[in-house]
């Protein structure tokens, strides 16, 4: 017996089965698709079948069954499969899993051939109904969420759910995998706000964003209880969590703020805490979003009247001390740097004005750089997927001489767009440098689809490198890269010895960080560059790596090792032939191979053994089986 969910009429009329389609071919159409059913139920090709439609709405509509349902435990398991080429369409089957594929080609086939045999059709009118409507989803998009929006004279509520981690995730599975995963978040939305509103409408923003519009308001409660509700669906068809975030008209009213703002401030404000966050508009929200625009404000008027500064953080070769280059790092009087983040992210079209006014400032930089040494300038998200190529080619000076850093987690918004900007720069001649390197969902497979010069190692791994065993892995393969040739890195954050002494004893050479140098005001940069860097490491065999590794277990030793400790930072600090002339000195206590000469020097002796013995064989390539062997070096 055939389950309808409504008449073709209603169907037809209210919804247009199909967005390419008049009424009149619609109902003809549903009318085909009903027949379809029926034979595939009677020739026992299935056992029973339902074929759904997402409106205009983003809400599914039954178009179309036959067959019962019988809830037995032997019936065989339904399945729901896309229409080819129909997006939105949709077909569950119950038939053992063998006939499904066959019948969405029928349905596909029936519907294809109702738009063919119109002769109203044109492709005029499918490309404006493709206008507003995801190809992925069958969704309306952002431009048909705002005409909704402009036919409401009511209140109205509207919800921004994000997929936490999707652009990550859409890294290691198929276009055609995320398709899927899309239209399965879709249904389950859909479903929701059919099952709660009733009414409403359902659209995707973005790669990872859906919003949802309810004619009317909803109480805070009842509008968690539905963020909740999604989510469980979402993590039940998709295994990614959500950020969300809901504003209503009652919110906006008499601010001057619309309501897809206010939705996108609050979901933005969830983003900052953990995955499944909900948030209103309202109350800290509301105060942070004025905050958030007054900084914009500001940032507007600080570029206008030039009053952004730069300090340059200088990045050194360990082995000679020499200044291999700096980074343009932003300054704005009073401001934090994450002030200039939320007033980009509060005024978009910021984000190209401060990279546009960088790139000027790159220009004079480089031209009074000494040679050699490359200037690194950071780009927004904004600047990188709007007009950063154009606004290159038509830099005038040695291109060669900068590089340009883009962020892990700004890359994966777009890698295909990322990957071909970096290709137009290397086509003129610019470098490209992947920051924050190890940060990303798959680093890996970033490093392989963006044509760049140059990984910079984030300070989080060089920081725990030698208390977290992954870290230092991460630290390791950085490293052997280096060592080969076949790209520059620079490990960043590097602030002490230890991490400085590792880094070069694994092959390493660049380093960028506070033990070298703070970020610098450009007269202090040239001093810096002129006479080098203080941290020089070279090491032709184990031992002043080793000896620094040493450092953390003489301070937790107590006072007594004080003076071996600042002998210790005078040698691996001194340059040359005077740091090697200390060597014996500084272990003279090596030669004292009697533990009972001397109860310090025989515990200290044995804190060498413990300690290299602990390392991992790959850091520091053999274990010492004398002390005093050390002197050979």
């Amino acid at each position: 017996m055939a389950r309808k969910d409504a008449s073709m009429d209603e169907v037809a009329a209210s919804e247009h089965a199909h967005p390419s389609m008049p009424i009149d071919t619609t109902k003809q159409a549903l009318r085909d698709l009903q027949t379809l059913a029926d034979e595939m139920v009677a020739s026992q090709t299935v056992l029973w079948c339902e074929i759904t439609r997402v409106n205009r709405r983003g809400l599914p509509r039954l178009v179309a069954a036959a067959g019962t349902k019988t809830d037995e435990p032997d019936e065989p398991p339904a399945v729901e499969l896309p229409i080819p080429d129909h997006p939105g369409w949709y077909v569950k089957v119950c038939s053992g899993g063998t006939n499904a594929q066959l019948v969405a080609q029928l349905i596909n086939e029936k519907l294809r051939s109702a738009v063919l045999t119109n002769a109203l059709y044109t492709e005029r009118q499918l490309a404006a109904e493709l206008l507003h409507r995801d190809r992925d989803t069958g969704l309306g998009t952002q431009d048909s969420l705002q005409r909704w929006l402009g036919r409401q004279h009511g209140d109205v509520t509207l919800c921004i759910i994000e997929l936490a981690s999707l652009r990550e995730h859409a890294l290691t599975i198929s276009d055609d995998e995320q398709r899927n995963l899309l239209r399965a978040v879709a249904t389950s939305l859909g479903v929701q706000v059919a099952k709660t509103f009733h009414h409403g409408t359902l659209a995707r923003l973005g790669t990872s964003e859906f919003a949802i519009g309810v004619p009317k308001l909803v109480p805070p409660v009842h509008m968690r209880t539905f963020v909740q509700d999604c989510r469980s669906a979402i993590l039940d068809v998709a295994g990614l969590d959500i950020y969300a975030g809901w504003a209503s008209s009652e919110d906006v009213r008499g601010t001057g703020v619309s309501l897809e703002k206010a939705a996108l401030v609050a979901r933005f404000c969830a983003a900052k805490h953990l995955p499944g966050t909900a948030m209103p508009y309202a109350g800290e929200v509301a105060d942070e979003h004025a905050r958030h625009t007054k900084l914009a404000n500001g940032l507007s008027t600080a570029l206008a009247s030039r009053e952004i500064t730069y300090h340059y953080q200088p990045q050194v070769d360990l082995s000679s001390g020499a200044v291999v280059g700096v980074e343009a790092l932003l300054r704005w009087a009073d401001h934090q740097p994450t002030d200039v983040i939320d007033a980009i992210m509060e005024r978009k079209s910021l984000g190209v004005s401060l990279g546009r006014y960088l790139l000027e400032h790159a220009r004079e930089t480089v031209e009074r750089l000494p040679s050699g040494i490359t200037l690194s300038v950071n780009v927004t998200a904004q600047h990188l997927f709007g007009s950063l190529s154009d606004d290159l080619r038509a830099l005038e000076f040695p291109r060669d001489r900068l590089v340009i850093e883009i962020t892990e987690m700004t890359a994966v918004i777009d890698l295909e767009h990322a990957a071909q900007v970096a290709r137009d720069c290397a086509d003129i001649g610019i470098h490209v440098s992947l920051d924050d390197y190890g940060t990303g969902f798959s680093s890996l497979s970033m490093y392989t689809s963006l044509p760049v010069a140059e990984l910079k190692l984030d300070q989080s791994f060089v920081a725990s490198m030698h208390s977290e065993r992954p870290a230092f892995d991460v630290v390791t393969s950085l490293a052997q890269l280096s060592r080969l040739g076949s790209i520059r890195v620079v490990a960043e954050g590097v602030e002490s010895l230890t991490q400085a002494a590792t880094w070069r004893r694994l092959g390493g050479n660049l380093v960028q960080g506070f033990l070298v140098a703070l970020p610098l005001p450009w007269d202090e940069l040239c001093r810096f560059i002129e006479r080098g860097s203080p941290v020089v490491v070279t090491t032709p065999q184990w031992c002043i790596e080793d000896a620094v590794l040493l450092e953390p277990q003489l301070k937790e030793r107590g006072p007594e090792y004080e003076q071996w400790r600042a002998r210790l930072h005078q040698w691996a600090v001194s340059h040359g032939a005077e740091r090697w002339s200390q060597l014996a000195e500084l272990w003279q206590l090596a030669s004292l191979t009697d533990p009972a000469r001397s109860e310090t020097s025989g515990t200290l002796i044995a804190a060498v053994h413990a300690l290299i013995e602990r390392i991992d064989a790959s850091l520091v390539g053999a274990t010492l089986a004398r002390a005093s062997e050390i002197r050979h070096y």
